[in-house]
């Protein structure tokens, strides 16, 4: 690997944490992260589709890996990325219990 390959992808791991901590209740982490799931699941399409250059025997464990680990990342993601439900109060005048 490139070193300043493993720099660029060490600094987008230590930002989202980061971020996190710095920005508590901001919508910039969850698009930081939400963004780096997508490009985990962009990274697991390319490595599902090229995993069908190995034989029928070898390529099933790659192809269950990358398609499990793909559907996680972007059901991750659309959590993320999704807007949030803003919780109603209930109301002083709501009598129903």
């Amino acid at each position: 690997m490139n070193i300043s390959l493993l720099i660029l992808v060490g600094i987008v791991v230590l930002a989202i944490p980061a971020s996190f901590l710095l920005l508590p209740g901001r919508r910039f982490p969850r698009i930081l992260a939400g963004v780096a799931l997508l490009a985990v699941t962009a990274f697991c399409v390319f490595g599902f589709l090229a995993s069908y250059e190995y034989s029928a025997a070898e390529r099933l464990p790659w192809q269950i890996g990358y398609g499990a680990l793909g559907l996680v990342c972007l059901s991750g993601a659309v959590m993320l990325l999704r807007p949030r439900r803003r919780s109603s109060t209930p109301s002083s005048t709501d009598t129903s219990r």
